[in-house]
C-alpha cells in the first residue's frame, strides 16, 4: 500500500478505558522498598533467632517491584499500549511485516507465547520514500516514518492496590476490577484503520481478553485486561478492517489455563 500523509485527513481523539479482569496485574517500574513500622515483642525476637524470620504480619522492611507510576499516580504507559497494539497486529495479520524474531530467534521468548501466537518470520520492509509497505508500518510508523496513532498514559481511576508475593518476590499490583482511563489520537484514518486498533485491543472479538504485564503467559490469574472505547460502533469498524484484509487475519484464543 502507498504511504498515507502524516498530517492531513481525518483526525480524531478517542477515549480508551481498560479494566483488569484477572486477580492481579503488574506493570513494573523497578525495585523499591516498603517500610512498615511495627512493634516487635520479646517473643518475636525469640522467633527470629529460632527460625531466622519474623512471625507473619511483622515486617521491618522489604523489597518489592513497584507498579509503573508518574506524578499522576499509577499508570499504564502509552508506549506499552501502543506496543501491544503493534505486536498483535504484526503477529495476527499475515500481510504485515514482522521482523522481531530476526535472523537468530531470541532464546528468551516464552514457550507459551510461541505456542499461543505461532510467530513466523516475514520479509522486513524499510521505508524508502514512496515505496509500498505493510499497513501496520503505515499506521503505527517505523524507524523512518512517523506513526499516525498516539496513546496517552492510562491513569488509575478506581480499584484496589495490593502487595502480592509470587515466585518468592513481592509485587505491587492492581486487583481485579481496577480501571484505567486515557485516550488515543489517530490521524488521516479510514474505517479499516480504526478497526485495526479495535481488533488489536480485543474490542468486539470473542471474550475480549488481552494479555499484559508480569506472569501473563504462565499464570491466568495475572495479566488479563479488557479494553473499551465508549460510544463507538465496534462492529462497523471491525467489519471494515476484516474486509480490507480478508483471508489474512488469524484468530487465536488467549491462555486460559496454566501451562
Amino acid at each position: 500500500m502507498k504511504v498515507k500523509d502524516r498530517n492531513g485527513g481525518n483526525t480524531r481523539k478517542y477515549q480508551l478505558e481498560m479494566t483488569v479482569v484477572s486477580d492481579h496485574l503488574h506493570v513494573s517500574s523497578g525495585r523499591s522498598r516498603f517500610e512498615q513500622e511495627a512493634a516487635i515483642s520479646d517473643s518475636d525476637v525469640e522467633a527470629l533467632l529460632r527460625t531466622g524470620s519474623l512471625p507473619e504480619g511483622i515486617h521491618a522492611s522489604r523489597e518489592f517491584a513497584k507498579f509503573m507510576q508518574t506524578s499522576q499516580g499509577l499508570v499504564i504507559p502509552g508506549g506499552t499500549v501502543k506496543g501491544l497494539v503493534r505486536s498483535r497486529l504484526e503477529l495476527l495479520v499475515d500481510c504485515a511485516c514482522y521482523s522481531s524474531l530476526a535472523v537468530r530467534p531470541s532464546r528468551t521468548v516464552s514457550r507459551v507465547y510461541q505456542s499461543l501466537f505461532k510467530p513466523q518470520r516475514k520479509p522486513f520492509e524499510k521505508f524508502l520514500g514512496d515505496r509500498e509497505m505493510c499497513f501496520v508500518c503505515d499506521l503505527m510508523g517505523n524507524m523512518g516514518l512517523a506513526s499516525r496513532v498516539s496513546f496517552t498514559d492510562l491513569t488509575f481511576e478506581s480499584g484496589r492496590v495490593n502487595l502480592v508475593t509470587e515466585m518468592r518476590s513481592t509485587y505491587e499490583t492492581v486487583e481485579k476490577g481496577s480501571k484505567f482511563v486515557g485516550s488515543f489520537t489517530i490521524r488521516n484514518y479510514d474505517d479499516a484503520d480504526l478497526g485495526a486498533i479495535l481488533f488489536a485491543l480485543g474490542i468486539g472479538r470473542g471474550n475480549g481478553v488481552v494479555l499484559m504485564g508480569r506472569f501473563k503467559f504462565s499464570d491466568p490469574s495475572w495479566g488479563r485486561v479488557k479494553f473499551s472505547i465508549p460510544d463507538v460502533d465496534s462492529g462497523k469498524y471491525l467489519k471494515a478492517f476484516l474486509d480490507a484484509h480478508k483471508g489474512h487475519v488469524r484468530a487465536i484464543g488467549e491462555v486460559t489455563e496454566k501451562r
